[in-house]
């Protein structure tokens, strides 16, 4: 067996997901990972090998399950942190395992909580939490601490498509969070001790932060903290996209790349070292030597940055690569790519669903796969017999095809989680690699071996790496700015990529038949290769066509409303492919960008790349900011609002973005005409065409009821979107508007108690509520008193809270169909 490897990692990998999804009894796993090992001597002496490797996978993937599957102890722990959820605000001691710096300047620390201080005395407690702090800069890893402050549950958005934060946090054993709102409410109680060598590491990482605080501007700073310290948090929104347009976004990500340069240089510097004593190199195998003494720096390294799963990962990596060369495998570079991947999963399950694991392994996987199928065909770059510009074209086009490798093994998970490829790719790694990859890196390596020892050179050599960096960065943002730098597409599904993968897979195949390895092949099996690659091409050409005319034939129309937290934002999908979205949620405190983490990735789960017509229906930014990312990245075809203006820069950004894509702004009231979409008609029942005629800057409550209204009807159904409206609107609505009943109301202003009136619930007469509301939201919303009203008067009740995304298929005789992301009410059953 060439790789003998594979079918353990394939086992451990089953194992794993198995753990993660099926969650099987215990007792079971135990009994599949042990019952196997008694049949496993039989095998061997009857010399049954295939019997032998399907018992060793059983045992290795029941091992799998059992290692990563999930705790279910947690919960049974009454000293687990988890219980204290929702008990107010507690004083909680314990050790600083880990900081993060965001964006923001604020920090995040991973707290390993010891006990709590209750009634006057302490009991012990247990758990990880997530806490977040105002300024964490004090803070080290070991730290002993304690903070004031609400044990919270892990919130996430609960969309289709939607990164479920709290599910990936569980994977690390954290099911609580934190905050400590004030820097009052935290206090160090015991500084980790610094003589050892971690508290020297320590040490020189905070030090090294500071100077590169001090001595260079973002987005310089942003690249040389994520280069050098792996804080990649801390990276701005601005130099984010543009490395993710240009297809570099690898190199601000501490990983293989960086630890293969620090392993490199370390190698042959060692290598220079050993070769200059005759001695040693007569009597020891040298490059194995030094192969082995290159892993030092790269430990350190790993240290410093502050031992991220990327590091570790990479770092197992060369450490296999070295073993594989001492041992004299070398050569055989995918079994010692596999042995890192199980040595890595073994230790940390958890990182066969991390991104990073994901693309580093498939990145490394295709270019040992496909560079050598296609380096036959082209100029070697080391044939002596040749001239200088031959080999030179040989070295280029060589990198050219490596990159093109990585490219084309990382695509289908770059479309999966980030919707979004790049076009530049090649060009961008030309660009970044020389120039990131080694000359700020290779000068960032000796700024940490030199900060202490000389603080004068320490400074020299930030300000020539942020030069560096900075120049860099210009390059690639001119790249980024020309048209399709970048393509954004659906998430595809896992058929998809699996008929992607085997369309690489047959062509590296076909191009390896017609070279000199291929002619140990058959005929009937090279056209077997052929066909097999054709009919996969096909089936791929088919999945696009279809999925790109069933909108356009649908007769159906849903409404969904997005859970955005406190906030509001609905997609309604009209028959024949017409998109609808109202509103964008966000948050008028936070930098948190909701369209781009949230309505974008529902959206491209939808394969929606185009939206007909936003609606904002009144400017706050509960409503507004979520549809600042959506109208830039998105083909909006018209925008409808209001017409009010807002004076912050959240609305001043959206009228640019409007203005500078030339979309079509229509100004919508109660006055305005109804609007056909097929079988559909929109009223527009709100505001008043003169609402802002006053003068005066309207109040946060006038902006409210000035919100757009419309009423939807569809056949013998109508929904009705009120916006933010209050009882004041609600009342002159039931007195001027002749026909309000609906089946599918939006709860106005998210279940406020001054919304939801009497007599509006009593006219609309509706069969369906749904109230979009954040969990826990300081305002209370839904108010107990509006959820009796509506139950009173026979509405079912929907909260995105509590059920997620409610989204409502209707025909145009009746509801069809109500689904809930989060099945937590009893009406997501039938209509």
């Amino acid at each position: 067996m060439r790789h003998p490897l594979t079918p353990l990692l394939a086992a451990l990998i089953a194992g794993i997901l198995a753990g993660e999804y099926a969650n099987p009894p215990r007792l079971v796993l135990l009994l599949f990972a042990l019952v196997p090992l008694f049949a496993l001597p039989w095998c061997l002496r009857r010399r049954h090998i295939q019997g032998s490797v399907l018992l060793i996978c059983i045992t290795v993937a029941a091992s799998g399950a059992l290692h990563h599957q999930r705790n279910p102890d947690v919960f049974k722990d009454q000293n687990h942190v988890v219980h204290l959820i929702g008990k107010g605000k507690v004083a909680v001691e314990g050790f600083v395992l880990d900081r993060r710096y965001k964006d923001t300047g604020t920090a995040v620390l991973t707290m390993r909580c010891l006990r709590i201080f209750a009634d006057q005395r302490y009991r012990s407690l247990s758990g990880d939490i997530r806490l977040s702090v105002q300024s964490g800069a004090g803070f080290q890893e070991g730290d002993y601490i304690r903070f004031i402050g609400a044990i919270r549950e892990i919130s996430t958005f609960q969309n289709p498509g939607g990164f479920d934060y709290a599910r990936h946090l569980a994977r690390k054993g954290i099911y609580a969070s934190a905050q400590a709102s004030s820097p009052a409410d935290i206090v160090l109680i015991r500084r980790v001790p610094s003589n050892d060598l971690f508290g020297v590491i320590r040490a020189v990482r905070q030090q090294a932060r500071e100077t590169i605080v001090e001595r260079s501007e973002t987005p310089s700073r942003d690249i040389l903290l994520a280069m050098a310290l792996g804080e990649s948090s801390a990276i701005s929104p601005r130099v984010r996209d543009v490395f993710a347009a240009t297809g570099a976004a690898h190199i601000l990500a501490v990983s293989g790349l960086h630890v293969g340069i620090v392993w490199s240089c370390a190698f042959f510097l060692l290598l220079w070292i050993l070769k200059r004593s005759e001695y040693l190199m007569l009597r020891w195998p040298v490059s194995k030597i030094a192969a082995l003494g290159a892993l030092l720096p790269v430990v350190l390294y790993a240290f410093i940055t502050g031992m991220q799963t990327p590091v570790l990962r990479a770092m197992i990596a060369a450490a296999a690569l070295v073993v594989a060369l001492i041992a004299g495998r070398a050569r055989h570079a995918l079994n010692t790519l596999f042995l890192a991947a199980l040595i890595i999963l073994t230790i940390r399950p958890q990182a066969l669903f991390e991104v990073s694991f994901q693309l580093s392994f498939a990145a490394v996987f295709s270019i040992l796969y496909l560079v050598p199928r296609f380096q036959a065909y082209l100029p070697h770059p080391d044939d002596r017999s040749v001239g200088f510009r031959h080999r030179l074209l040989g070295r280029l086009s060589l990198f050219f095809l490596v990159s093109a490798a990585a490219m084309i093994g990382t695509m289908p998970i770059l479309a999966y989680y980030f919707n979004r490829v790049s076009v530049v790719a090649l060009l961008s790694n030309i660009i970044a690699v020389p120039l990131l990859g080694f000359a700020t890196l290779g000068l960032m390596l000796i700024f940490l071996a030199t900060s202490w020892l000389c603080p004068a050179l320490a400074g020299g050599l930030i300000e020539a790496a942020s030069f560096i960096a900075g120049w860099c960065f210009t390059l690639l943002e001119k790249l980024s700015y020309l048209p399709c730098s970048s393509v954004s597409i659906v998430r595809p599904n896992a058929a998809e990529i699996v008929i992607f993968y085997l369309i690489v897979w047959l062509f590296a195949k076909w191009i390896g038949s017609m070279s000199e390895e291929g002619k140990t092949l058959s005929r009937n099996r090279k056209r077997l290769i052929r066909w097999s690659f054709a009919a996969c091409l096909v089936l791929l050409i088919a999945d696009i066509g279809y999925w790109s005319v069933r909108p356009r034939l649908s007769k159906e129309m849903s409404i969904t409303a997005i859970d955005v937290g406190q906030g509001a934002s609905t997609l309604i999908e009209f028959p024949g492919g017409f998109n609808m979205l109202i509103d964008g949620g966000g948050f008028h405190d936070s930098s948190f960008d909701m369209g781009r983490f949230v309505i974008a990735p529902f959206l491209y789960a939808k394969r929606i790349r185009k939206i007909d017509v936003v609606v904002l229906t009144h400017p706050h930014p509960d409503h507004l900011q979520g549809l600042i990312y959506i109208t830039r990245h998105f083909d909006v075809g018209q925008i409808w609002s209001n017409g009010m203006k807002s004076s912050d820069e959240l609305y001043a950004a959206w009228e640019k973005i409007i203005s500078d894509q030339s979309i079509e702004h229509k100004i919508v009231s109660s006055g305005s005409l109804p609007v056909e979409i097929g079988k559909a008609v929109i009223f527009f029942l709100g505001p008043d065409p003169g609402f802002g005629d006053s003068g005066l800057p309207p109040s946060h409550d006038e902006e409210n009821d000035a919100s757009v209204v419309m009423r939807i009807v569809f056949g013998q159904t109508a929904f009705l979107l009120p916006g933010d409206i209050s009882s004041k609107v609600e009342a002159r609505l039931v007195a001027s508007v002749g026909d309000l009943k609906s089946d599918i109301l939006l709860a106005p202003h998210h279940g406020s108690r001054y919304s939801s009136s009497q007599g509006f619930v009593q006219r609309v007469a509706g069969r369906l509520a749904i109230i979009s509301c954040g969990n826990n939201n300081i305002f209370r919303h839904p108010h107990p008193e509006v959820l009796d009203r509506y139950e009173k008067h026979g509405y079912a009740i929907f909260r995105t809270d509590l059920n997620g995304a409610v989204r409502l298929r209707v025909s145009d005789e009746a509801i069809i169909g109500i689904d809930c992301f989060r099945q937590a009410a009893s009406a997501c059953a039938s209509p």
